[in-house]
C-alpha cells in the first residue's frame, strides 16, 4: 500500500509529466516557460535588434533554378519582444520539418532557397520593406513569367503581403503560401492592447490572462500589425468598446490587395470537442478567453480565427483547412506539407 506522502508525490510527478508533454511549459526552440510570465518585464523591448536579412540556402551542384527563387518567412517571435537575442536559427526552426523532407532536396535544384529573419517586434510595413529591398537583391533581371514564390507563417504572410504590393515586385509573384497567417489579423493581438475594460467581458479570469500574457506577447508595433482588421464585423462592437486596436493598415491592404489572386492559405482546425489534441495545451488558454466573445473561436485555432486564417472575404486563389492541426503543427504536419510540396513541384 502507498502511503499518503508517496501517492502525492507519485501524483505530482505524473501532472508534471504531462504538462511537459503536453507542451505547456516547452522546451526549446525559444519556448516559453510558465514560470516566465512572472519574471519578465513586460517593456524590455530590444533598442537595436539584429537587423533584418535575408539568407540563401546552400544551393545543390546541379541546380536549374528554373522555377525562380522562394523564400520562407517565419512568423512573430517571442523573443523579440522582451529583448532577448537568440541564435537566428531559432526563428525558423518551424520550418525544419519542411527543410529536412526528402522532397526538399529538388525544391532546392527547381528555386533557388532563401530564409527571411527579421524582428518580429518592429513594424510589419518597415520589415515589409526590408524583405522588399532584399529581394530585389537576390531575383534576377525581370523575366517573362512570375518567378518569386514565397512560404509564410503566421505574422509572416502580412510581412510579404506588405512587401508584395510594389510595382516592380507584385508581377514577379507565382505563389504566396500562407500558413496560419491571420488576413485579416488576429483578435487576440487587439484585445493583449485593450484596456481594464475588456474585464467586464472576459471576466477576472480572462482579464488576469490577459494581463499576464502581455509579459510574454507586449504591446510592439508588431504586435498592432496583426491586430483584428475588422473588416468582416465579426466583433466589431467588442474591437471598439473595450479599448482594442482596430487594424486600419490591414483593412486598407485588405481592400487594394494586388496579389491576393496568388495567394493559398493553409489553416488549421482543431475541434472544439478535440481540443486535448493539440499538441500545445498552453496556445490553448486564449481559447477560453476568445470563446466569451465569440463561439466560433473555441473550436478553431486559439491565435487565428478561422476565417482570417483562410482569409475569406479576399479573393484569393485556394484555401485549405486541415482538421487536428493547430497553430505551430500547422507549418510542421505531413499533411501541410504535402499540399505545399505539391504545389512547389507541380509542372
Amino acid at each position: 500500500m502507498f502511503s499518503r506522502k508517496a501517492a502525492v508525490i507519485s501524483t505530482v510527478s505524473f501532472l508534471r509529466n504531462l504538462v511537459r508533454a503536453s507542451g505547456l511549459v516547452p522546451e526549446g526552440n525559444g519556448s516559453v516557460a510558465l514560470t516566465d510570465i512572472f519574471r519578465l518585464s513586460p517593456t524590455r523591448f530590444d533598442a537595436n535588434p539584429a537587423p533584418a536579412r535575408l539568407v540563401a540556402e546552400p544551393a545543390p551542384a546541379d541546380g536549374t533554378f528554373e522555377r525562380g527563387t522562394l523564400v520562407l518567412v517565419h512568423g512573430n517571435y517571442w523573443k523579440d519582444a522582451i529583448g532577448q537575442r537568440p541564435d537566428p536559427n531559432e526563428r525558423t526552426f518551424l520550418f525544419e520539418p519542411m527543410r529536412g523532407d526528402p522532397l526538399f532536396e529538388e525544391v532546392r535544384r527547381l528555386y533557388r532557397v532563401h530564409l527571411f529573419q527579421y524582428p518580429t517586434h518592429l513594424d510589419v510595413k518597415a520589415s515589409a520593406a526590408a524583405l522588399a529591398t532584399q529581394l530585389r537583391d537576390v531575383i534576377p533581371a525581370s523575366t517573362a513569367r512570375p518567378d518569386v514564390t514565397v512560404i509564410a507563417h503566421s505574422l509572416g504572410g502580412l510581412v510579404a503581403r506588405h512587401a508584395l504590393q510594389a510595382d516592380d515586385l507584385a508581377p514577379r509573384v507565382r505563389d504566396l503560401i500562407t500558413l496560419a497567417t491571420p488576413h485579416h489579423g488576429t483578435v487576440l493581438a487587439s484585445l493583449l492592447m485593450a484596456d481594464s475594460r475588456i474585464r467586464k467581458k472576459v471576466g477576472l479570469f480572462g482579464f488576469f490572462c490577459q494581463r499576464m500574457s502581455r509579459r510574454i506577447w507586449p504591446i510592439t508595433p508588431g504586435m498592432q500589425g496583426m491586430a483584428y482588421d475588422n473588416l468582416d464585423s465579426l466583433i466589431s462592437h467588442d474591437v471598439t468598446a473595450y479599448g482594442a486596436h482596430e487594424n486600419t493598415e490591414l483593412a486598407h491592404l485588405n481592400r487594394t490587395d494586388r496579389i491576393a489572386g496568388k495567394i493559398t492559405a493553409l489553416m488549421g482546425r482543431v475541434h472544439e470537442s478535440r481540443w486535448l489534441e493539440s499538441r500545445n495545451l498552453w496556445d490553448q488558454i486564449p481559447r477560453f478567453i476568445m470563446g466569451r466573445l465569440n463561439p466560433i473561436f473555441r473550436g478553431l485555432d486559439p491565435l487565428v480565427h478561422l476565417e482570417s486564417g483562410l482569409g475569406l472575404g479576399l479573393s484569393i486563389r485556394d484555401r485549405h483547412p486541415i482538421d487536428r492541426l493547430d497553430h505551430e503543427t500547422i507549418a510542421t504536419d505531413g499533411k501541410s506539407r504535402e499540399i505545399v510540396f505539391d504545389m512547389l513541384l507541380r509542372k
